[in-house]
């Protein structure tokens, strides 16, 4: 079997020789990913895409800029608060763990009732994980 490009590149990327430094913020304060395949992993995901805000991590929207003093209140708001998402996002990623919680639940009565062995029952640990972390991220804001 021939290898794909895609685990080629990956292999690539860590035999590659380091960086002698750390990449530098460009003057427009972009970050400049000094791993190529991460570079190409990130800018294929059409999500991901400057000026837009995300939503859910599946979805991108046009933000409506607050007015600029509304702008130094709220950058000063989350630097204190040592957050980076918006409110609307923080109660998206809430609704979004509560459901994926009950779904998991469902899942557990499920596996219990159908006295499931061990292995399957692990099926619940990814469901469980990532509703625990859009909680743990709707409550702390990052």
């Amino acid at each position: 079997a021939v290898p794909t490009p895609l685990v080629l590149h990956a292999a690539a990327a860590f035999v590659a020789p380091k960086p002698s430094r750390p990449a530098p913020l460009l003057a427009s304060n972009d970050f400049e990913n000094p791993n190529p395949f991460m570079k190409e992993v990130i800018d294929a995901v059409p999500t991901l895409q400057e000026g837009k805000t995300m939503q859910l991590v599946l979805g991108s929207e046009e933000p409506t800029p607050p007015s600029d003093a509304e702008q130094q209140k709220l950058r000063a708001a989350a630097a204190d608060e040592l957050r980076n998402i918006d409110g609307a996002e923080r109660s998206r990623r809430l609704a979004a763990g509560r459901v994926l919680a009950v779904l998991t639940l469902l899942q557990s009565a499920f596996l219990c009732a159908s006295h499931a062995a061990f292995v399957p029952r692990l099926s619940l640990l990814p469901g469980l994980f990532l509703s625990l972390g859009l909680y743990d991220s709707a409550k702390t804001g990052l």
